[in-house]
């Protein structure tokens, strides 16, 4: 469900995709205080935005050519667009999506998403190819009380819970014909938890932007033992508290019991039921837990009074390493008879 744990999920969106949210807010912000959407002051947000929401591959290469008109690039082909479809949006930028008859200007939509999506030389997008994304992404900053944006994220969402005919694909089939749909589903959705409800839960953000919001925490999918379907059916038959487990046991408890033995044997190759002695099998007569039954066989069998080896002394010296050197073999002589000896200056002389 797409507002199920709705404020966890924008807490979750705000703390971890804060790069978003800063460049937007400021777009916001500009708005809020009266900035024309269509004003060459506020141009450089909507490019700020494009490119924070990871359309700046399909803008071109080079920062300049983004920003400045004169450099015959992205910049100039998004001021002759936005100056394309000002007449026909101008007036929807008072709209929010709670007010709005989407029906009564869905051609207008229609149109001006055309316009911003076309592909070819005089398209946004670089390499010539549409710009469906794109084209959701500049509505939606010129006015994001009424536009959403309709990314893969969104696209699944309306897919998957709203049964909106995008495929699941990398390429989901974007047109100006479904964006509309997806505006009047969003709208009917909406309307039923609440257009209060829903602006209550972020009062400052605007009403799309808490919606591409909750679309992209909505794609964090769980699969199996915690897929919605499965907890559902736990649910429903009071097991949800149940702890699950990988392998379910194929014998009783006490089968496995039994196997100690053998599974002791499968790890360390050593059949711990084999007498070390005869070789004979053994087998468990009963477990001896006390102590002083265990100290008595112990003593019994000699086993009670056998000292270890004493760890080594911690504190001991080091015992200093006792070197030999045999000269045997040794062309130096052995002793100090080797040193000249003056006859007319005897060594004892120097000690005198």
């Amino acid at each position: 469900m797409l507002f199920a744990r709705e404020k966890q999920r924008l807490n979750r969106f705000n703390k971890y995709c804060l790069h978003y949210n800063l460049v937007a807010q400021a777009a916001y912000e500009q708005l809020k205080t009266g900035v024309e959407p269509f004003s060459k002051e506020y141009r450089p947000f909507i490019i700020a935005a494009l490119i924070s929401f990871d359309m700046g591959r399909m803008m071109g290469a080079g920062v300049e050519q983004k920003y400045n008109p004169d450099q015959g690039g992205f910049a100039s082909k998004l001021d002759n667009k936005m100056k394309a479809i000002q007449s026909d949006i101008e007036p929807l930028c008072t709209m929010s999506i709670a007010n709005a008859e989407i029906e009564g200007v869905s051609k207008l939509i229609k149109k001006n998403y055309a316009t911003l999506a076309e592909k070819g030389v005089d398209g946004l997008h670089s390499g010539g190819k549409e710009f469906h994304v794109g084209a959701t992404k500049i509505l939606h900053f010129i006015n994001p009380y009424l536009f959403p944006i309709v990314d893969s994220n969104a696209s699944k969402t309306l897919r998957t819970l709203f049964g909106l005919p995008y495929k699941n694909s990398t390429q989901p089939g974007y047109s100006a014909e479904l964006y509309v749909k997806s505006i009047i589903v969003i709208k009917k959705a909406l309307s039923k938890y609440d257009f209060h409800k829903f602006q209550s839960l972020e009062p400052e953000t605007p009403m799309m932007s808490i919606f591409d919001k909750l679309t992209f925490a909505q794609m964090v999918r769980y699969y199996g033992f915690y897929s919605n379907v499965a907890r559902g059916k736990r649910k429903k038959n009071e097991q949800d508290k149940l702890i699950p487990s990988i392998l379910e046991p194929d014998g009783s408890s006490g089968e496995y019991k039994r196997n100690w033995a053998r599974l002791i044997q499968k790890i360390y190759e050593v059949d711990p039921l084999t007498c070390s002695k005869c070789s004979g099998k053994m087998k468990v007569i009963s477990v001896i837990e006390d102590e002083n039954v265990i100290k008595k066989i112990l003593k019994h069998l000699g086993l009670w009074d056998q000292k270890a080896r004493p760890p080594p002394k911690s504190n001991s010296p080091p015992i200093a390493p006792q070197y030999h050197i045999d000269y045997t073999d040794s062309q130096v002589p052995a002793c100090d008879d080797y040193l000249f000896h003056d006859p007319e200056y005897p060594i004892e002389s120097y000690a005198s």
